[in-house]
């Protein structure tokens, strides 16, 4: 590990690691806080809400009290007490016209209430006002009253209990207009007293508008939403009913077409604690709920309950968390230029003495070392320059032995090489010879035919020529002269300039390739490679065979490939191939150079030459496959 990496990491780990852990705790710990003022205030806010709606609510029970305890509603007494006893009052429709018109003034006066009916002690309606309109009575009954509603049946089968539960000069709740089911709020009875009987009752029906009033205008912290849950364990159909849900949206003043009801989590939440909040299940959500109680005579409450995003109450705290990471990033990044200054005054002469030991192990030349400020790298610096001096004078005596040594090498090469000249140059002159005869015998024939042995003959003279001077070229090393050409043309004159020798032995080529593309290489040096594979592909083929040339682009490589039909390279001689002077053929056959210049020239094009034995299942070796690797694209300072 270097050196700033080191003092950045121990700026980091000593200061800015713990500096950022203490301030994420002081966050969570700011944030709990915050989340128990939140539930403070939504509880706080939930119980002004349960306080509204009880006041709301006890405002309308004392209405109805008020109505029953009327003028007009005390002149109708008598007309019901008549109702008790099977006999009609004799001012039974004026004063219930009377007592419609009360009603109804009284309905237009306060905007939100129900219906208002008054039931004799049967449960048939004598009066109906609701709506803002009066409903008038009618002969509909099996007695001889004219009701404004259909008959209801016995008030003793209509109510929960005995009629003798109901308290008299109170309010009681029960549902005794219309279906329990579809009805959020309950029906307030007054049981109705006329000469210390009891007549009939006088029943509201309440609406609910003035609790939704109360419900949309009331705050709603960090974006809740309301709801109102009914707990009334002694009527199952009702327990856990949704009577106000601001997300389907549900109101209260509205008849319940489809039951919903709380979940299983929250019920068991309030049985529990009939006030607190949960989290639900994936932690997205938290829920507040109150609960409060609307009827003052029944056992049932309602909870208010307000649902709110967790998004919402954590999303001051996400962004001062998302702070003090780019602070902490900033900082590890000032802390990191420091640590690079610092660590300079170290780092540097260190770094430099490095980059001088490996240029000294690769061989490459070094400079000597500056003055350093530090003591202990200054004389670490005297050092490695009395190192590379004493390594220099070394490397000098080592270099002029080799170059001595290379000299007296191909001076004793030159002597074999010059031996193995007349074989290279015996095919080519074989060809000029037979060239030569053809002309002789067909000059006067055919001037066209003439002129193409003429050309060949030019051909085969330069190829000669080649060769003598890719043999020069081995030791010299000579450069290569790169042109363009087409592959496929290249390879079809390659060939016809060994046919002679196919010939000879009876030996077919063939060049399979159908994409027809151009190479970046010297056309000579290639040519002279290729030809010597050819030859050897021929040599080591039997008689009536066939050798295979083969031209193809694969990934970055021009591939071309020689395939024969011989007998193989024995594993033996396979690491000896590219040896010079070394060969399998008989004695004046070759002089074991064509494979090592064939490298050569190969290898001066950034290629590769490889030489592989061909296999069949049934019958072993079958040849030998000699490929030429050249890259398409080769490097510059080589090219």
């Amino acid at each position: 590990m270097r050196l700033q990496q080191n003092i950045f990491l121990w700026i980091a780990v000593s200061a800015i690691l713990p500096l950022t852990i203490v301030i994420l705790a002081l966050t969570l710990y700011g944030e709990r806080l915050y989340r128990q003022q939140v539930a403070q205030e939504i509880s706080a806010s939930l119980s002004n809400i349960s306080t509204d709606m009880e006041r709301s609510l006890a405002y309308e029970r004392s209405i109805v009290l008020r109505i029953a305890s009327s003028f007009a509603m005390r002149q109708y007494l008598p007309v019901l007490g008549g109702a008790r006893s099977g006999e009609m009052h004799a001012e039974f429709n004026a004063r219930t016209d009377r007592l419609n018109r009360f009603l109804l003034s009284f309905h237009d006066i306060l905007l939100g209430q129900g219906t208002f009916r008054v039931l004799d002690l049967k449960g048939n309606t004598m009066v109906k006002v609701g709506f803002g309109r009066i409903t008038p009575p009618s002969f509909d009954g099996f007695e001889s009253f004219p009701y404004a509603e259909q008959e209801r049946g016995l008030i003793g089968d209509i109510l929960p209990g005995e009629p003798e539960d109901l308290k008299p000069a109170e309010v009681n709740f029960l549902t005794l207009v219309g279906s329990a089911e579809n009805r959020p709020l309950l029906d307030g009875v007054v049981p109705l007293i006329h000469e210390g009987e009891r007549v009939g009752y006088l029943v509201s029906s309440l609406t609910g508008l003035q609790l939704d009033y109360i419900l949309q205008l009331a705050p709603r912290p960090y974006h809740g939403k309301l709801s109102v849950i009914e707990i009334n364990p002694d009527a199952p159909a009702r327990h856990g009913r949704i009577l106000y849900d601001e997300a389907r949206p549900r109101l209260l003043a509205e008849s319940i077409d489809s039951v919903a009801t709380a979940s299983t989590a929250l019920m068991s939440a309030i049985q529990e604690f009939p006030d607190g909040a949960l989290v639900d299940s994936n932690g997205r959500t938290t829920t507040y709920y109150s609960e409060t109680f609307p009827y003052p005579d029944r056992l049932l409450s309602w909870v208010i309950a307000m649902q709110v995003d967790d998004k919402t109450v954590a999303r001051p705290f996400q962004q001062l968390r998302w702070g003090i990471l780019i602070f902490s990033i900033l900082l590890l990044a000032v802390s990191l230029l420091v640590a690079q200054f610092a660590a300079g005054k170290v780092a540097r002469p260190l770094a430099l003495l490095i980059e001088n030991f490996h240029a000294m192990s690769k061989g490459e030349h070094t400079r000597s070392l500056p003055r350093m400020q530090m003591e202990e790298l200054n004389e670490l610096s005297k050092a490695f320059n009395e190192m590379q001096e004493n390594l220099g004078s070394a490397e000098e005596e080592r270099d002029r032995a080799r170059d001595m040594m290379i000299q007296n090498a191909k001076l004793a090469s030159i002597g074999q090489l010059a031996a193995g000249i007349g074989h290279e140059l015996n095919n080519p002159l074989n060809n000029i010879l037979s060239y030569a005869s053809l002309i002789r015998r067909e000059a006067d024939s055919d001037a066209e035919a003439v002129c193409k042995d003429i050309e060949a003959l030019r051909d085969e003279a330069e190829r000669a020529s080649k060769i003598v001077q890719g043999i020069l070229g081995f030791s010299r090393q000579m450069p290569a002269s790169f042109t363009e050409f087409p592959v496929l043309a290249w390879l079809q004159q390659s060939i016809d300039l060994v046919q002679a020798t196919a010939l000879k032995k009876s030996v077919d080529i063939r060049l399979h390739g159908s994409e027809d593309y151009r190479i970046n290489a010297d056309r000579g040096l290639l040519q002279q490679a290729l030809i010597n594979l050819l030859i050897n592909a021929i040599q080591a083929s039997p008689q009536n065979a066939t050798v295979d040339v083969f031209a193809q682009k694969q990934n970055s490589h021009h591939l071309i490939r020689v395939e024969d039909a011989g007998k193989g390279i024995d594993d033996d001689a396979l690491e000896h191939l590219f040896e010079p002077f070394f060969t399998t053929k008989d004695v004046g056959e070759g002089s074991g150079l064509g494979l090592s210049i064939t490298l050569g020239i190969v290898e001066q094009h950034q290629g590769a030459l490889q030489l592989e034995n061909r296999y069949n299942e049934n019958d072993g070796v079958i040849g030998v496959s000699a490929t030429m690797a050249l890259p398409i694209t080769m490097e510059e300072d080589k090219a």
